[in-house]
Parts: structure tokens; C-alpha cells; sequence
């Protein structure tokens, strides 16, 4: 179930040409004064985490666009009334770089308020997909990442086949953003979902055009769940390792040190249970040595058996492993 509020006047209203292509949208006649992260907004979020308060097992999450993180954390409201979770969209604004990625994990973690909870994500509607910005190499290692961070992770659709942007022929434009301005047309993140390879690929009926073009039409979510190396199977895996595993769940996230610098490394740990996890950012070889002796639980590359310790992750590798074997 959905809620929806609208607060009137959260901005002005100025002055516009209607037939101008300036004024085409109501946020283009929108001067905007009052209507991000103002401190009246907090308490219209409170008001609306009253009203879901009154059913049990609600949530409420913001499309919150907020680059300061000191203002992001306030979408927490309160004491907490304020959003469950304002979504934390750093990845996306991001290169792919182990410390530019480690230092936007380290800043979240410091600005959450007292038993506020962390998310991440990899793509949303309004950006180019997570395999179009970084390489469809990066898909693997991206899962790992995503869902082994402590905080909700949330899966644009498609992330989990590995989608690129669609190309949009001229003329088959639909984002009306888009359509002013091309360079910054969304659409190509927004085509429809790949079921099967029949025609309409298990999303409409044969014979039927999608609003939009499907993005890579030689796979499909029947497809991939066939082939035990797809990015699928690897989402798969990722998501039945942390639902079996308390500490990928709730535990804490301690960042780690490596050799090189061109690896992500961080544990989770909760009681007496740790987990490592580590990132190779690079498309060559990295030297990686574990803290203490472990055992691999799931690699995006290599099977490993045995304990091990000082290792060599291959290009792009994501490796997940269980403290002391």
C-alpha cells in the first residue's frame, strides 16, 4: 500500500511563458525556496510516519536527491519519527573506486542518527544503469557489494540480469525531461523487463511494441536461470548467503586495510561470527591478504577450498569468506 501526501506551497509559483519549451512542466515554474531539505519538510515527514505508525509492519522510504550527507541524515527525523529510510543514492553519483566507494560507506555510518539504519543502491529510474556507468564486468562484483553491506540493499529491476540501457530510436522518446533535453533523457534505464525470449519477451503479447525497447534481447530472466554462471544465479546465491547468515543481516561493518589500495575490503561481524568480504575495483590481479586464517564462502570467480589467507583475486572479483575457516 502506497500513501501519497501533497503539502501546499512548498515552493513559488514565477512567472512563465506557457508556450515557451522553459516552461513546460510544473517544476520548471517552480523557483525552488522551500522544497528540499527545509526545515519544514522534517515535520511534514513526521506526520506522515504518524500515520503509518498507526498500521503495524509499515515502512516509508524517501526518494531523497541529497548529496550533503549532514542533511540527509535529518530525513531520519527526530528521535526517529521522521523516514524509515531516506534512500542513499552516493553509489550512484559515484566512480568506480575502492576509496571513493569506501569513503561514501565510512561517511554514512558516521552521520546515522542512534538506531537509524543504514541503504544502499546501484541504479534507480532517474540514472543510467549500473552496467552502462561501470561495464557489464562490474555487474559481479557490484552484487557482492550490494548485498553484503550492513544497511537494506535495493535492486533496481534488471540489475539482476546484468541490463544495460536501451537504445531509443528517435521518435520513441517518452521521458518528458528527455525530450527538452536529450543528454539527459531517462529512458534508456527505464525498458521494460526481460522474462522469456519469446517475442515480448514474457512482458506483452507477441506482435505487441513496448512503450519502450528492450534493452538486450538475447537474455532473459528464463534464460539466466538455467546457467549457474549467470549474474542471476549469482544474485541468487547472494541473497540465500544473507538470509542464512545473521551477521550479513544486522551485524556490524568494520572497513578494513589492504595491500594496494585498489580493493574494498570490510567484515561483518555479530557476536562471535565474522564475515569478510572483498573487492577487487581493478581489471588486473590483486594481492589480498585476510586478517585471519578463513574458509571462501562464495567467489564471483574463483572456487577455493581449504583455508586460505593471502591470496590473489582475479580481475573484478568479489569474494565473500567465513572467519577461521
Amino acid at each position: 500500500v502506497f500513501f501519497f501526501f501533497k503539502q501546499k506551497t512548498a515552493y513559488e509559483i514565477k512567472e512563465c511563458d506557457w508556450s515557451s519549451d522553459v516552461c513546460s512542466s510544473d517544476l520548471d515554474i517552480q523557483d525552488h525556496l522551500y522544497d528540499k531539505a527545509h526545515p519544514d519538510i522534517f515535520s511534514l515527514h513526521e506526520g506522515i510516519r504518524s500515520v503509518v505508525d498507526e498500521c503495524e509492519d509499515r515502512f516509508t522510504v524517501g526518494e531523497i536527491h541529497e548529496a550533503d550527507w549532514t542533511k540527509w541524515a535529518k530525513y531520519y527525523g527526530e528521535n526517529g519519527k521522521g523516514l524509515h529510510m531516506p534512500y542513499n543514492s552516493s553509489f550512484v553519483w559515484s566512480e568506480w573506486d575502492a576509496n571513493v566507494f569506501r569513503s561514501r560507506i565510512v561517511a554514512q555510518e558516521e552521520v546515522l542518527p542512534d538506531g537509524a539504519w543504514g541503504n544502499h543502491i546501484l541504479g534507480s529510474h532517474d540514472d543510467p544503469r549500473f552496467a552502462t556507468r561501470f561495464g557489464t564486468e562490474r555487474v559481479r562484483p557490484g552484487a557482492v557489494l550490494l548485498l553484503t553491506l550492513r544497511g537494506t540493499p535495493t535492486m533496481y529491476y534488471g540489475e539482476e540480469l546484468g541490463l544495460v540501457d536501451c537504445v531509443v530510436p528517435s521518435g520513441m522518446e517518452q521521458d518528458p525531461w528527455g525530450k527538452k533535453h536529450p543528454e539527459l533523457n531517462r529512458d534508456g534505464c527505464r525498458s521494460p523487463m526481460q522474462w522469456t525470449l519469446d517475442p515480448g519477451m514474457g512482458f506483452t503479447r507477441r506482435g505487441t511494441t513496448p512503450w519502450l525497447p528492450f534493452a538486450d534481447p538475447s537474455t532473459s530472466v528464463e534464460t539466466q536461470l538455467d546457467d549457474p554462471a549467470s549474474a542471476l544465479a549469482l544474485y541468487r546465491t547472494l541473497l540465500a548467503l544473507r538470509h542464512q547468515r545473521t551477521e550479513l543481516q544486522m551485524g556490524d561493518i568494520t572497513m578494513l586495510t589492504d595491500n594496494t589500495g585498489n580493493v574494498l575490503s570490510y567484515a561483518r561481524s555479530l557476536d562471535d561470527v565474522t564475515t569478510f568480504i572483498a573487492i577487487n575495483f581493478t581489471d588486473n590481479d590483486q594481492p589480498y591478504t585476510l586478517p585471519v586464517e578463513s574458509h571462501q564462502l562464495l567467489s564471483t570467480h574463483v572456487e577455493r577450498t581449504g583455508p586460505i589467507t593471502s591470496i590473489i583475486l582475479s580481475p573484478n572479483e568479489g569474494i565473500v569468506v567465513e572467519s577461521g575457516g
